[in-house]
């Protein structure tokens, strides 16, 4: 009985670490240290803590952090200590100030676009298989509206393969085997790249992908769908590989305020000002809400005259 017992701890053990995303994990470790950190240096008690603590916890962190950060960060101070006895009214009415005060707007990434997706090519060299795997990486995050997870999973998870990629008369789809949206494996997520027919094709994501795989030497269905060939080794592109060349063609060409999520809202409001349905943006990107809208170019004041322009044609 004893061991069928431990067996079922086992169990009970592993569900309780799969609970939680190993990336929440880090965070919730992270926001643990600095609260405990506080305490040590103020002399407080972290469990049970005082609302007196609390308060002047949340306080320090405005210091530094944002609103939003804030009610990130005392989430853990909460799940430490007993929740019949955190003082919610007190958190909530000093937060409340800090939101008037500080305010409560998010700083978003710049929109990546096609001229300066021309101007990051012009800077590579497409001849390597560095080159033309991180400029694939580009545009096909770029034309999926892809989170950089998606393309480069956190450790434990699957990267994408050759076996995930189904060629179709006019282009590719692709499947992915992580998606931050798909916790539970629910469903398998995917997009569609349209191949471009044009005499221009420069900025093809099919093209660029087929060109990263033959200067790869890829052929078998389990090598990576972004190949990197090293030392006579086929490996996958990292995140970091990806992000440091990102990093350094956009210092080269002195471009402020762009990440790997620029891709992600460019491709959204790119392909909003080419009309595609916004049902369509929500699939491509696999926005389970209306959150995606917030990613789009609507602030801006030349693409909002564009499209109500359009209100004029039907009269």
């Amino acid at each position: 009985m004893a061991q069928r017992e431990v067996a079922l701890d086992v169990l009970v053990n592993t569900f309780l670490s799969a609970s939680l995303a190993e990336s929440t994990k880090k965070t919730y470790i992270s926001q643990l240290k600095t609260f405990l950190s506080f305490c040590q240096s103020y002399g407080y008690t972290a469990v049970p803590a005082k609302t007196s603590t609390i308060l002047r916890y949340i306080a320090h962190l405005s210091l530094s952090l944002s609103f939003k950060s804030i009610q990130q960060y005392i989430n853990i101070v909460k799940a430490i200590n007993d929740e019949k006895k955190f003082p919610t009214t007190q958190v909530n009415m000093v937060l409340k100030g800090i939101r008037r005060i500080k305010g409560d707007c998010s700083v978003q990434k710049l929109p990546m676009t096609l001229d300066i997706l021309l101007c990051i090519s012009e800077h590579l060299n497409l001849s390597t298989s560095l080159g033309a795997t991180f400029w694939s990486a580009c545009l096909v995050a770029f034309y999926g509206m892809l989170r950089k997870s998606s393309l480069f999973p956190p450790k434990g998870q699957l990267s994408p393969k050759l076996s995930d990629v189904l060629v179709k008369p006019n282009g590719l789809v692709i499947h992915f085997g992580y998606s931050k949206t798909v916790q539970c494996k629910q469903r398998r997520p995917f997009i569609v790249l349209s191949r471009s027919f044009s005499a221009d094709n420069r900025l093809c994501p099919v093209k660029a992908l087929c060109n990263a795989w033959k200067l790869s030497g890829v052929r078998r269905c389990e090598e990576p769908l972004l190949p990197v060939q090293e030392n006579n080794r086929v490996t996958s592109m990292s995140a970091n590989q990806f992000t440091t060349m990102l990093n350094s063609v956009l210092n080269v060409l002195n471009l402020k305020g762009y990440s790997g999520h620029s891709f992600r809202r460019g491709g959204a409001s790119h392909a909003l000002s080419c009309g595609v349905p916004m049902e369509m943006i929500m699939a491509q990107g696999d926005w389970k809400s209306l959150a995606y809208v917030e990613y789009l170019n609507l602030k801006d004041i030349e693409s909002r005259e564009k499209h109500l322009r359009k209100m004029l044609l039907v009269v």
